[in-house]
């Protein structure tokens, strides 16, 4: 049942031992009756059917009776009852169904009817062998390993990249928290929350007595928008209990017991309804009470049943390696951009240079939140001039990790060193006049007037427009005597 439209589905009656297999020779119909508490006399809808399914429109938010009785000719059956309520109006479908057939992947809406939804499909490939999670924010999918029980991981733009996130427990469920970056995984008799980061973040459940007596967690779900985990768990006696966890105690408490449901494969719990997919491939939904159990008949050999949550903030970041660049801003200075832009602090990277060749040998490493590292003098002093580098990025924030390299890059060309042997010569001049520039490669000459003391002067090469070399020590003559007025310096270096 949605917001609007309802299927009612049935299962035909058995044949008797001596009659023929199926139900194509028997004259019979289905009457379908649709009421709701408040006119239980006056049906809102009455329709007879030849097939084992109907669907009906709905009002969003009423809850429903569905009567269902097979008759032939003018003998009926008594009235087969269930009840379940409409969806309050949504402006997306909070859950769909995945079916794999003949190496395609199917969407099923909550009616069972199939959807056109290839970001879907995209997303969750490959399907649908195990549970699994998917974080819209990243764009990765999480799943468990179904030989090992491990917990595997892969962006869905790369689904032959696999990675590991957890592997030394055998894992049967696992769900995702997109908003809280938290993923919590569950074994046969523990539920741990973990950080997207892969740190331990809280113990949900761990049974303490002996393992005889323990409760065996049969499903997990949990609800992004509210931060509320639901896990089933069947006592050894066959009573299966439904807990609730919130974030504000931490503290799983007991929602609700049962001893009807059939045996479930998947559980996801979603807008205050149970859904489920059984181990036959079948589907259904009852309430958190654990009543109301409905069952999709004209739905069979469905693999998963995911949610659909809209992304409101991508979390997912990355640096291409073309936005890698040296000396844009400062000589000196390697930047990158992150994409989406990323608040300050959001983002830790772990810059490693490499001097030879990209991961062979020592690497320079330094941590940083900011898109921009500059190079420290000592590590400069160490290399050659223009040193050709490679460089490494790796990068994680709450959600996810990255990882991107670049080759090629160029260290500043260093300055000059010191000229060495310069000497200092001064002599008279007539003219009065102030020259200066580069009189020959090695040699600068300066006129001005002096009137008594000493002149100083230091010398510095260049190899670049702004690329100044350090400076020599200061030399001086002394022009105190007076006989001089205008004096002609002359630098040379060697």
């Amino acid at each position: 049942m949605s917001d609007t439209k309802a299927k009612v589905s049935w299962i035909p009656p058995v044949n008797l031992p001596f009659q023929v297999s199926g139900n194509s020779w028997r004259n019979i119909s289905y009457e379908v009756r649709l009421v709701t508490p408040d006119t239980p006399d006056s049906p809102v809808a009455i329709k007879m059917s030849n097939e084992t399914s109907l669907a009906l429109t709905v009002s969003p938010g009423v809850e429903y009776t569905a009567s269902v009785r097979v008759c032939w000719n003018s003998v009926c059956s008594a009235f087969l009852n269930v009840i379940n309520t409409a969806f309050i109006p949504f402006k997306y479908p909070p859950i769909a169904f995945l079916k794999r057939s003949n190496e395609v992947t199917i969407v099923l809406d909550l009616l069972g009817e199939e959807t056109q939804a290839a970001q879907i499909v995209d997303a969750f490939q490959p399907c649908c062998d195990g549970i699994m999670a998917f974080d819209n924010s990243t764009q990765i999918l999480y799943s468990i390993d179904s030989n090992e029980g491990n917990v595997m991981f892969h962006r869905a733009s790369e689904p032959n990249e696999v990675y590991l996130f957890a592997s030394f427990l055998t894992i049967k469920f696992l769900t995702v928290l997109p908003s809280r970056a938290m993923l919590v995984l569950a074994s046969s008799y523990q539920i741990i929350s973990y950080r997207l980061t892969a740190t331990v973040e809280h113990v949900i459940y761990s049974c303490s007595t002996v393992l005889e007596d323990c409760a065996e967690i049969i499903g997990l779900s949990s609800d992004d928008d509210t931060g509320e985990i639901h896990f089933l768990a069947q006592f050894p006696n066959g009573t299966t209990a439904l807990y609730e966890l919130n974030q504000e105690d931490r503290t799983p408490h007991l929602l609700s017991t049962s001893t009807d449901l059939p045996n479930i494969r998947q559980l996801l719990i979603s807008h205050g309804k149970v859904f489920f997919v059984t181990q036959k491939g079948r589907v259904g939904q009852c309430d958190k009470k654990l009543g109301s159990l409905n069952v999709n008949y004209a739905l069979a050999d469905v693999n998963a049943v995911i949610p659909l949550h809209p992304m409101t903030s991508p979390n997912r970041v990355e640096v291409q390696p073309d936005s890698i660049a040296m000396g844009d801003s400062k000589k000196d200075e390697i930047s990158w951009v992150a994409e989406p832009r990323q608040d300050p602090g959001s983002v830790l990277y772990k810059i490693s240079l490499y001097k030879d060749k990209l991961f062979v040998g020592d690497a320079y490493t330094a941590i940083t939140t900011l898109t921009k590292l500059t190079l420290p003098q000592d590590l400069l002093q160490s290399w050659s001039s223009a040193q050709k580098f490679d460089m490494n990025i790796a990068g994680i924030n709450a959600w996810m990790s990255f990882n991107t390299s670049k080759t090629g890059l160029q260290a500043p060309l260093k300055p000059p060193t010191a000229p060495t042997n310069v000497r200092l010569y001064a002599t008279q001049q007539d003219d009065a006049t102030t020259q200066g520039g580069p009189v020959a490669s090695t040699v600068t000459h300066y006129s001005f007037e002096v009137k008594s003391g000493k002149v100083e002067c230091s010398v510095a090469a260049a190899n670049e427009p702004n690329n100044i070399g350090e400076y020599t020590p200061k030399i001086s003559i002394d022009s105190s005597g007076g006989s001089i007025s205008w004096l002609s310096i002359f630098q040379c270096m060697k």
